[in-house]
Formats: structure tokens, sequence, C-alpha cells
């Protein structure tokens, strides 16, 4: 093996890498790390939570009540209390609704100029009841992404999440 004047290996006739030795630095580069963690993967992860499923398993309900993530899965016990999904699922509803109702409502503005109260009437619950639809497939879809990252204490090795305390029947 021979380096040039900067340090890089040179590969060619006279000292350099052969076929066997290239390969084995490209087996080491590929080999898991002691205590690195498993891929996740994300896509998969996503589907699950569109279906407001657990991220894990894929069975287990994500939800007790309407946006509430329930604690554990109910099938395999993966911790969810993790998430963190904020305002990010009802930004993201906004802007899949917005995108869907706009051009819907130019288009039948354009072909068939309904009077004014006939929009009201038409668009103000079709939206509504779009982001009310989508809240919990986006916040599950949120989910999904973040336990397919390790984020928000899904990493195993993290200790900055504390698991909540149980609760107990009487407790409410």
């Amino acid at each position: 093996m021979s380096l040039d004047d900067k340090g890089a290996v040179v590969a060619g006739a006279a000292g350099g890498i052969d076929a066997e030795a290239a390969r084995a630095l490209r087996d080491a580069a590929k080999a898991p790390v002691a205590g690195a963690r498993p891929e996740r993967n994300v896509p998969t992860a996503l589907w699950r939570g569109l279906r407001c499923r657990c991220p894990n398993c894929g069975r287990g309900h994500l939800f007790g009540k309407f946006l509430t993530v329930v604690d554990y899965c109910p099938v395999c016990n993966a911790a969810l209390y993790h998430q963190r999904a904020d305002d990010a699922p009802p930004y993201f509803v906004i802007l899949i609704t917005g995108h869907i109702m706009v051009p819907l409502a130019l288009v039948v503005e354009t072909a068939f100029s309904p009077p004014f109260w006939m929009h009201a009437l038409l668009w103000g619950p079709s939206t509504a009841g779009l982001a009310l639809a989508l809240l919990q497939p986006v916040k599950g879809a949120l989910i999904g992404w973040q336990w397919a990252n390790y984020m928000h204490g899904f990493d195993p090795d993290s200790d900055d999440d504390v698991p909540p305390k149980p609760v107990r029947p009487g407790d409410r």
C-alpha cells in the first residue's frame, strides 16, 4: 500500500491495495458497531402510524382516546409515552386540508359560480370534516417517524424521558 503526499491511499501496480484488502476494508466498514442500534424501517413505521397502529408491531392500537396516545402497546408492550408530536400534526393537517380544499373550491366557483351561502354550506363542514379525519392518521405517522428514527426517548440508550406513573382505576 502506498500513500500520496496528502496521505490518501494510492492504488496502482506498484504497492496499491489488492482486491482482497479492499474487500476486507469494505466489509469492516459495514460491520455493526458494538452497541449500535438496529435500523428501523421508516416507511413501514409511517404506514403503521397512518393506520393508527403501533409502529413496532403494527397490531396494537396507538390511541386510547381521539388524540391520546397509549403509554404502552397492548400487544407488544412497546413504550409509546415518549412521543412528542406537539403542534406538528395540526400544522400538517392544515397544510394538507388547504391543498385539497382550495383547488376544489376554485374549480366549483369557476364551473358553477354558486352563491356565497352555498360555498359556506359546502366548504365549511367539508373542511372541518377532512381536518378531523386527518388528525389521528397524521399524528400516528409522526409518532411512527419518531419511533423509526429513535427520537424523543424512543432510543433505548437515552435517559431523557422518565416512564409515566402507573394509573390506577380510582386515581382519576
